[in-house]
């Protein structure tokens, strides 16, 4: 009797019946290890990106607020000096009554105070013009002003919002040394609008202070009301208009003057009318507007300024900002600066950069820098240097990280008188 043939397991199928086994509990904590090894790694990366994000963002910011103070100064800086007359204040119509000059046109140069003066155009103002005086009555006290200088347009009669100007017409004003200079005869000629060049600044109880400049540099200080008046023809009224309500100007009276009267003869010659400002600059300990920035390091500092545009009153030291008056610090209101009347005379101290570890003005003759001890010296600049250095702390890293600035600005509208 044969015995069935026992086959041999395939091993194949012996393999696919053998039950499946796990990972040990050694491959399982090399896996984690790794695991948690290439997880850190990738976090401290992006950490460190994150890091560097934001310390970057720290620095663009602190160069954007340097750019924006230093641009601030720059637009300043072009208007140094502009439009201020050479010659000294009259006090009456014959000058023979005077006050000190505008010159020095820096009246403080200290290496952490900057005060000058200049005429800087208003973006907000309304009533603008730089005009030049086509007429003058010494007897009566009032000055006719046109300018060529907007393009030729007619402004509406009517008190403010009124007063626009159509661009594409013709003024028409007297001129000339007749009647009708006066506006008291018919003669007219071409002539333009003073609207639109945004340069003069309504101050307190709506007075535009400026300064009648004659032909020899000299000048008188009027003040005139932003709300104009009465409309008509007739002498003494604010807006001048025709037969035909064609606009010819505006006068300035010798009720709102300083000192009575003024030298027809050298208005009627050829002048201008300016409104000066004074801008200052100063840099000091933060949250201490009293006390200069002691540029070492032990406290932080910022940089102010403030400007004012109302009434001038002559250059003595006792109303106008002199070097000899020394440090003149930011928790002072200026003369004729008040910041909280309506409207103005002026702005606050406004904080133009902060964190400041050190700052410094620079005044340079010909290529040098030297010090500004006097009025002489004052006169003297020829350009202006800031020079400051930021302080920073990185919000997640702690680190510190400074930064140094520095621009020169040449005086382009510096002449002496």
């Amino acid at each position: 009797m044969k015995h069935p043939t026992q086959r041999k397991p395939n091993a194949q199928s012996a393999d696919i019946e053998r039950p499946l086994q796990g990972f040990s509990l050694i491959e399982v904590v090399i896996a984690t290890a790794i695991s948690i090894t290439l997880a850190a790694g990738a976090m401290g990366t992006l950490l460190t990106v994150e890091r560097t994000r934001r310390e970057g963002s720290q620095r663009a910011q602190m160069n954007r607020n340097a750019q924006v103070a230093l641009d601030l100064l720059e637009y300043d800086m072009k208007f140094l000096g502009a439009s201020v007359p050479g010659g000294i204040e009259c006090t009456n119509a014959s000058c023979s009554g005077t006050e000190p000059g505008l010159f020095p046109i820096i009246r403080i140069g200290e290496p952490q105070a900057l005060v000058f003066l200049g005429d800087l155009p208003y973006p907000n103002t309304n009533f603008n013009g730089t005009m030049s005086v086509n007429g003058g009555d010494g007897a009566t006290g009032t000055v006719l002003v046109t300018s060529e200088l907007s393009g030729a347009c007619r402004p509406t009669t009517s008190p403010p919002p009124g007063l626009a100007c159509d661009t594409k017409a013709s003024t028409l004003v007297p001129f000339g040394s007749t009647s009708g200079a006066r506006c008291t005869g018919a003669a007219t000629g071409e002539r333009t609008c003073p609207w639109g060049m945004g340069k003069w600044q309504a101050g307190n109880g709506n007075l535009v202070w400026v300064q009648l400049v004659g032909n020899q540099g000299d000048y008188w200080e009027h003040c005139h009301s932003a709300t104009f008046g009465s409309v008509g023809a007739s002498q003494g009224a604010d807006i001048l208009v025709g037969p035909t309500n064609d606009f010819r100007g505006l006068q300035f009276h010798a009720t709102c003057l300083d000192g009575p009267g003024y030298d027809a003869t050298e208005m009627e010659a050829g002048a201008y009318v300016t409104q000066l400002d004074r801008v200052f600059w100063i840099a000091h300990e933060m949250g201490d507007p009293t006390s200069a920035c002691p540029n070492d390091g032990s406290v932080l500092c910022q940089i102010s300024r403030r400007q004012c545009w109302g009434r001038l009153d002559g250059a003595p030291a006792s109303t106008m900002p002199d070097y000899t008056n020394g440090f003149f610090n930011a928790n002072t209101t200026p003369a004729f600066c008040a910041h909280n009347t309506t409207p103005p005379d002026g702005t606050n101290w406004e904080s133009v950069i902060d964190n400041v570890y050190s700052v410094q003005f620079v005044y340079i003759q010909d290529t040098a820098s030297f010090a500004v001890n006097n009025t002489t010296d004052a006169g003297n600049v020829r350009a202006i240097e800031i020079e400051f250095l930021l302080l920073e702390n990185a919000n997640v890293s702690g680190v510190e990280f400074r930064q140094r600035y520095r621009r020169r600005f040449f005086l382009e509208n510096r002449e002496s008188p």
